[in-house]
């Protein structure tokens, strides 16, 4: 039973932080149609990672950690798999623009970190 939920638990923070994403990157981008700024494509990941690795350790702080890194990990491969995989996206010349989801690990990782600390803060 609490494998089921651990199961549902990192596919609703997956779901989250990709909503987050998703707003945060449409308001940052906008509609201009040329190419996109490195930080516009960061920003969006480190603000919906953080706080879907926080709402992680909300779930559960024993495993919030590990949940988060597993999260957020799933979360670039799929990111990974459908652009370069089932869209056929080649790299590219720059290659931190084509693989800027990696940074999804590290936001969930940090959002959970971060809540912990100040969680258990005294």
């Amino acid at each position: 039973m609490y494998s089921v939920l651990l199961f549902l638990r990192t596919v609703i923070t997956i779901t989250v932080g990709f909503l987050l994403w998703f707003i945060l990157s449409n308001l940052l981008q906008g509609d201009s149609g040329g190419p996109v700024p490195y930080l516009a494509l960061i920003i969006p990941v480190v603000a919906a990672g953080a706080v879907a690795g926080a709402l992680c350790c909300v779930f559960s702080l024993r495993d919030g950690i590990s949940m988060a890194f597993t999260a957020g990990s799933l979360l670039a491969l799929g990111f990974l798999a459908v652009r370069h995989i089932l869209f056929g996206l080649p790299m590219g010349p720059n290659f931190l623009l084509s693989l800027w989801p990696l940074w999804f690990p590290a936001a969930y990782y940090a959002g959970a970190l971060l809540f912990i600390m100040l969680r258990t803060q005294k």
